[in-house]
């Protein structure tokens, strides 16, 4: 017998309650939200850059997206990009292997190799140079313009947009982990891993840019694997918590965890944190993934959802989420509201918010500049 319409739409609801029964609930309302169109956006690429990838020749490009630009080495060709992927400028150094940083007034190139460390301008000019008597392990740049450098295992070197020298922090044992800057009261705060004797400590140090050692904390039997400020906040991720660390170098917050921490990001009073969910593998024995938005002004979870799929990587695009596989991404608002889930033809390997209107996403042999506008 013919089904009315009114059977039709019975039986599609008894399939929902029962899809919505059988598979994770969340997994499923996300689904029909993409399906039925919500408040969904669209992503549309704007520009796809090859890139030379020849193993034979020793061409491996190395791509550094910034705040607002892309600085792409591609052996000694070095060409900086702004954020609709059209080249505005190429230089030619003998490099070796670099480490790029910038804010929005300059960028500095580091090369790990001869420890020689450049201050371009975006106009292509070599404002200043240095050259370090070690390793350049890390750089960052912050927004007032002071230069950290990471020499060697044990040392981190401060520098003004010139170049020149303010101060050298170093530790006697371990080794630096992490480096994050307090903007607003220029202090600079590192983590260094000491693991002789067979015994795991971590102390976090904080400095006066000046170099005069304001206070530490010691965590015994704990590994930190991210810190980094937004705002004033300082956020901590270890094997044991996460958490929000006060200027008296106490934990203020501590952010509820199912298992281990892979993942972190802050923005907009939100700190998402991915989990490993140990206690829930299920039948298959495949892992589930937490992904968990906590909002810091509130203090309780503002969102839970689990996926068989680790994100590789989450942003805040103003006050969106944006999480990434190697080949999706999912854009949440801050209530767990799905708006849109953009798949990609081909895998990558990177994906960075330039501005507040631009996505980067990097491939082998290139990368790519979309647009997101909601429909």
């Amino acid at each position: 017998m013919k089904k009315t319409k009114g059977e039709k739409f019975i039986s599609f609801v008894v399939f929902l309650v029962i899809a919505f029964g059988v598979f994770n609930y969340q997994s499923m309302a996300d689904y029909l939200m993409g399906f039925l169109g919500r408040g969904q956006y669209t992503m549309t690429r704007v520009k796809t850059v090859p890139l030379e990838n020849k193993l034979e020749n020793s061409v491996i490009p190395s791509v550094h997206p910034l705040e607002q630009e892309i600085v792409v080495l591609e052996k000694t060709r070095l060409t900086l990009y702004n954020r609709d992927g059209e080249a505005v400028w190429q230089v030619v150094n003998d490099f070796s292997e670099v480490l790029v940083a910038g804010n929005e007034n300059f960028f500095v190139v580091g090369d790990q190799v001869t420890g020689e460390v450049y201050a371009y301008d975006y106009r292509s000019n070599i404002n200043a140079r240095v050259e370090t008597a070690g390793e350049v392990k890390g750089i960052e740049i912050t927004r007032k313009g002071y230069v950290l450098l990471q020499v060697g295992e044990n040392e981190i070197q401060v520098y003004d947009p010139r170049l020149n020298l303010i101060s050298s922090l170093k530790i006697n044992q371990g080794v630096i982990t992490h480096v994050a800057f307090n903007e607003s009261d220029e202090q600079v705060y590192l983590v260094d891993l000491d693991m002789a004797s067979g015994r795991v400590k971590s102390t976090l140090y904080k400095y006066r840019v000046t170099g005069e050692l304001v206070g530490s904390i010691e965590m015994d039997n704990e590994v930190i694997f991210e810190l980094f400020f937004e705002g004033k906040a300082l956020i901590k991720l270890s094997d044991l918590e996460t958490g929000i660390i006060g200027e008296d170098m106490l934990l203020e917050t501590r952010i509820p965890s199912t298992g281990l921490v892979d993942r972190a990001a802050y923005g907009a009073g939100h700190l998402v944190v991915q989990n490993y969910d140990r206690d829930s593998d299920n039948m298959g024995g495949s892992n589930i993934y937490d992904l968990l938005v906590y909002d810091i002004a509130q203090k309780k979870v503002s969102f839970k959802r689990s996926y068989p799929e680790a994100f590789a990587g989450i942003t805040f695009l103003e006050e969106k989420i944006l999480g990434h596989t190697n080949s999706r991404a999912l854009l949440y608002d801050l209530e767990g509201v799905l708006l849109g889930e953009f798949n990609f033809s081909r895998e990558f390997k990177n994906l960075k918010v330039l501005g507040n209107d631009r996505i980067f996403i990097q491939g082998v042999d290139y990368f790519e500049i979309y647009t997101l506008e909601k429909r």
